[in-house]
């Protein structure tokens, strides 16, 4: 089975006031954030994408869990930007 990743536009979502949305495809992810809260937005709306029923509620959960293990295990971008807190409030 061949797998293809899902495609992401990056965009300045500033007036929208939001990170993200898997409302179109492509997702849409705001341009201007790094480190730890892009990896969570990225996958937050993954999620959405994937998991088209699941409440708000669940894909927080989901996207909270994997940021942290991801970034626990040695995930980084380029930059290691970790100042903007994930959706619970936590860095």
């Amino acid at each position: 089975m061949r797998h293809s990743k899902i495609k992401i536009q990056y965009l300045k979502l500033g007036r929208e006031k939001i990170w993200g949305h898997a409302d179109d495809y492509p997702l849409k992810i705001d341009s201007r954030i790094k480190g730890k809260k892009k990896l969570e937005i990225v996958i937050h709306e993954c999620t959405h994408y994937l998991l088209p029923n699941a409440t708000e509620q669940e894909v927080e959960r989901i996207s909270i869990r994997l940021t942290h293990t991801l970034w626990h295990e040695g995930y980084r971008c380029i930059d290691q930007d970790n100042k903007i807190p994930l959706q619970d409030g936590s860095k």
